[in-house]
């Protein structure tokens, strides 16, 4: 392990695990980003987006809608500082809506009316202006979604509130809740990978995964509305599974990504409970025992390809991955640095064995000058392009926000990934222009 005061890393984006951040001057680096609310809006199909905000708001949700290819699908109206001074600000949204609707061919299904935080500051009446708008547009559907940083420590924080925004739209008649035998993936944008043993455990027990990137219409979005359990990948969804088990009835477990051997064959026997098995049928069993010798295989061959090799893990790769980190330290793994802007609570118990057992540093992005100040450290292998960023090393995971990785799939996955990065150097900054990441 390279000690805390070892000069290949950076004091001035270095600290203990126990260092507070809360100090720091926060930086934010260009490989943060990837999932806007402007493009988790996106998700919801035939629908198109209004956004609304004053100029410079607008930088960020048009340069991502071009980049992933929504642009066709976002429209601006940029207010002024007079449209807020006169209280014009209402009667210009409702006009303005009329006008895109009469643009727009085809007609879209769902209008979003995306605002800054400066609706939240005018404490606009949305309700009454989505009354106006259903009242003139009965065949559409209208929601208002919020991108207001404000509200980040507060009850609504955005990424949790844009998720429960597009699942909003499901409504499904009474006789019709859980009749279909499918387990809804909920709070992952992108679903994990068709190859995955998920799929394959899921139909073993009867069920089909439903996601809503898989849709294409509108209606066929609905039929996530009648599916019998919501299945939480990501703590993003906990507020849009409250909100339809509420409305739906749809009952919710939570099963985020976890990257230990013994405790992903836990999860799937949990998964199988909720469904109504007292026990995971034979042939699952016979799977996940199997999957599990293939991974403690893999780890065995990985650490051995390493020798040792510095690995540096960030939250923008894995929503754990103090997690990741701990296992791979228990394999004998040489994990020098977790970059994460906070801890989870579903890491707490990771990151405090980490903080008993090792001399892991946390690097954190303290420092209005860490771009300048900012060392090369050409060993280490970076599990994301966050700590690849910080750290100035050429040796990089692509991987971003668990997308398409969960349970043994993912983790083969990755250690392979580990392997196939040792000496294969790569241009950073054509890894980020290529992942899409947009501050």
């Amino acid at each position: 392990m390279i000690p805390c005061s070892d000069s290949n890393l950076n004091p001035c984006m270095s600290a203990s695990l126990n260092t507070s951040l809360d100090t720091c001057v926060s930086y934010s680096s260009p490989a943060h980003g990837g999932w806007g609310l402007v493009r988790i809006g996106m998700l919801i199909p035939q629908s198109h987006q209004l956004f609304v905000c004053p100029f410079a708001c607008g930088r960020h949700g048009a340069l991502g809608a071009s980049i992933h290819g929504n642009k066709e699908r976002l429209s601006y109206l940029y207010l002024e500082e007079t449209d807020i001074i006169s209280g014009s600000y209402e009667d210009l949204l409702l006009q303005a809506v009329d006008e895109l609707l009469d643009y727009l061919d085809p007609t879209p299904r769902v209008l979003l009316i995306m605002v800054s935080c400066i609706d939240d500051l005018l404490a606009t009446d949305n309700d009454a202006i989505l009354h106006s708008l259903r009242t003139k547009h009965p065949a559409l559907h209208f929601g208002f979604g919020h991108m207001n940083p404000i509200a980040t420590d507060g009850k609504l924080p955005p990424h949790l509130n844009i998720q429960r925004f597009i699942y909003s739209f499901l409504d499904v008649p009474v006789h019709q809740i859980n009749v279909q035998k499918s387990v809804n993936l909920v709070g992952c944008n992108m679903p994990p990978a068709q190859g995955g043993e998920l799929y394959s455990v899921l139909a073993a027990l009867g069920y089909q995964a439903l996601h809503i990137g898989q849709f294409a219409t509108f209606d066929d979005f609905q039929r996530m509305a009648s599916s019998r359990l919501n299945l939480l990948t990501t703590p993003a969804g906990s507020l849009a599974a409250a909100q339809m088990q509420a409305n739906l009835g749809i009952d919710s477990l939570f099963l985020p990504v976890n990257w230990d051997p013994e405790e992903i064959c836990k999860d799937y026997a949990t998964l199988a409970e909720a469904l109504g098995y007292k026990a995971l049928p034979p042939a699952v069993t016979e799977l996940l025992d199997e999957l599990q010798r293939q991974a403690r295989d893999s780890l065995a061959t990985t650490r051995a390809k390493l020798k040792g090799r510095p690995i540096a893990i960030d939250d923008t790769a894995t929503i754990r991955p103090y997690s990741l980190a701990k296992l791979l330290c228990q394999e004998g793994f040489n994990v020098i640095a977790v970059a994460a802007d906070g801890c989870s609570a579903i890491e707490e118990e990771s990151r405090a064995w980490l903080q008993a057992h090792t001399t892991l540093q946390s690097l954190d992005y303290n420092g209005h000058n860490a771009p300048r100040s900012r060392t090369s450290n050409p060993d280490v292998l970076a599990i994301g392009m966050e700590c690849a960023y910080l750290l100035q090393t050429p040796f990089i995971i692509e991987m971003t926000n668990d997308e398409e990785h969960y349970g043994y799939h993912g983790l083969l996955w990755l250690l392979e990934q580990m392997r196939a990065a040792v000496g294969v150097a790569k241009d950073l900054e054509r890894s980020l222009t290529a992942a899409g990441l947009v501050i």
